[in-house]
């Protein structure tokens, strides 16, 4: 192989491993984001790399020059159903946002017992 073949060569290569480590990096920092919308908030979440979102707008340039590898990482590594894993950050939004409810907790009881003080104490439950 010539010297100006190599040179090519490495050129690539470089060109290569600079796409990938970039997209590396970005998916890094990236987490899920709302992907699609109902009337009654998001519908599902997809894989975003830092960048892709901003303000809840998807950002269609980082997408286009990143497609191949966005492509392969929400197929092969963040998938959808990852994304109430708590492996991931999330951007949950809404009622996915709210904690799940204890059981044990009953929030009405104590208002329920002062009520029922202040009503026996006014003299009014007869």
């Amino acid at each position: 192989m010539s010297t100006l073949g190599r040179k090519v060569t490495r050129g690539i290569l470089a060109l290569v491993l600079a796409y990938c480590g970039s997209y590396l990096v970005l998916t890094l920092f990236g987490r899920y984001e709302p992907a699609v919308w109902g009337l009654r908030g998001p519908k599902w979440y997809q894989w975003a790399p830092w960048g892709f979102v901003h303000e809840m707008r998807w950002r269609t340039g980082p997408m286009l020059l990143f497609l191949p590898l966005w492509e392969a990482d929400r197929f092969l590594w963040h998938t959808s159903d990852l994304t109430y894993s708590g492996r991931y950050p999330a951007n949950l939004v809404g009622d996915d946002a709210l904690p799940e409810p204890d059981a044990t907790a009953n929030r009405s009881q104590p208002i329920r017992a002062e009520t029922n003080r202040t009503s026996e104490a006014a003299g009014l439950d007869r």
